[in-house]
C-alpha cells in the first residue's frame, strides 16, 4: 500500500487562519535559505491569488506561471507596493495568449523563460505539470526542486468554475507527486490511492470528494464523522461539512479524491490579516 504524510505547514494558510488556530499552525518567519532548500515548485494559474501569496512565493521554487498567471503576479505585486523585480517567475508556460505584452516585456528583461506550447488539447496547467514531470536537463533548474514530490498550485480557485474544474482535472492521474491547491477560502490536497496521514489543527472544517470517478472505499479516523469503508460517488454519497477532531487525520482511499480544508468562515471574518 502506498503511504503519504502531509505535514501541517502554517505558510500554506492565510494569516487569519493561522491566528485563529494559534500554535497548531505555527507560522515560520524564515524562508528557504536557497532555491535548492525550497519546499518545491509553485504553479500560478490565472485566477484570484490568495492573501498570503507572498508567503507561498517565499517558500517555493521554481515559480512557474501558467500563461495569464504572470499577469496576476505582476499586478498583485504592484498593487501591494512591493518591488516587482523581487517577484520574477522562473518560467511562463502555455500558449501565451493571455499574458499581456507589458507583463511579458518586464519579465523578459528579468530573465523569465517563456515556453510556448501551442497545443489546444491541454490546458496551461497541464503544460506546467508536464514540464515538472519531464526529465529536461536543459531547464536549468536543480533536480531537487524541479522534480520535488511536492507541488503547490495557486490562483486555481475563485473565478470561472469551468476553469476551476479544469484545474482539478489537470491533477487527475499525477501519481508521483503530492499536490496542494490553494485558494482564498480553501486548501485542497489531491489524495491518490493509499493511506494518508494529514497533520491538521483540531476543529478545521473539511471534506472528502471523489475526483473523476467513484471511490470504492474510504476509511478514516480523526474526523467528527468518520467513514468506514464507504463508497464515495456523485450518484451516491460524498463527505462534506466534516470537521477534524484529532491533530492527525488518517484516510485510506481506493482511488484518487480531494481533501478540502474549508476556512472561508474565518477568512471572511473581520479579523485583521
Amino acid at each position: 500500500m502506498y503511504s503519504y504524510t502531509w505535514p501541517c505547514r502554517g505558510w500554506l494558510f492565510p494569516k487569519k487562519v493561522v491566528k485563529h488556530f494559534g500554535d497548531a499552525l505555527a507560522y515560520p518567519s524564515d524562508t528557504a535559505k536557497s532555491n535548492a532548500d525550497a519546499f518545491g515548485p509553485l504553479i500560478i494559474a490565472n485566477q484570484v491569488l490568495p492573501p498570503h501569496f507572498e508567503a507561498l512565493w517565499q517558500h517555493t521554487y521554481p515559480r512557474i506561471c501558467a500563461d495569464g498567471g504572470a499577469n496576476r503576479v505582476y499586478d498583485r505585486i504592484k498593487e501591494s507596493h512591493l518591488n516587482p523585480a523581487d517577484y520574477v517567475p522562473t518560467h511562463c508556460i502555455g500558449d501565451l495568449d493571455s499574458v499581456r505584452q507589458d507583463t511579458k516585456d518586464f519579465y523578459l528583461r528579468h530573465r523569465t523563460k517563456f515556453i510556448y506550447i501551442p497545443c489546444q488539447d491541454k490546458t496551461d496547467i497541464d503544460k506546467a505539470l508536464d514540464f515538472l514531470n519531464s526529465d529536461d536537463e536543459g531547464s536549468g533548474e536543480p533536480r531537487s526542486t524541479k522534480n520535488s514530490k511536492d507541488i503547490v498550485l495557486t490562483g486555481v480557485f475563485g473565478g470561472n468554475i469551468s476553469q476551476e474544474l479544469g484545474n482539478l482535472h489537470s491533477c487527475w492521474g499525477i501519481v508521483n507527486k503530492q499536490i496542494t491547491l490553494i485558494g482564498c477560502n480553501n486548501l485542497c490536497l489531491i489524495l491518490q490511492r493509499g493511506l494518508h496521514k494529514i497533520h491538521t489543527p483540531v476543529g478545521m472544517k473539511c471534506g472528502i470528494i471523489p475526483l473523476g470517478s467513484p471511490v470504492d472505499f474510504v476509511k478514516s479516523s480523526g474526523l467528527k464523522w468518520n467513514l468506514n469503508n464507504q463508497q464515495l460517488s456523485f450518484e451516491n454519497f460524498i463527505s462534506t461539512s466534516n470537521e477534524t477532531v484529532n491533530s492527525i487525520v488518517s484516510i485510506e482511499v481506493s482511488s484518487a479524491c480531494i481533501w478540502s480544508f474549508d476556512y472561508g468562515d474565518i477568512t471572511s471574518s473581520n479579523v485583521k490579516q
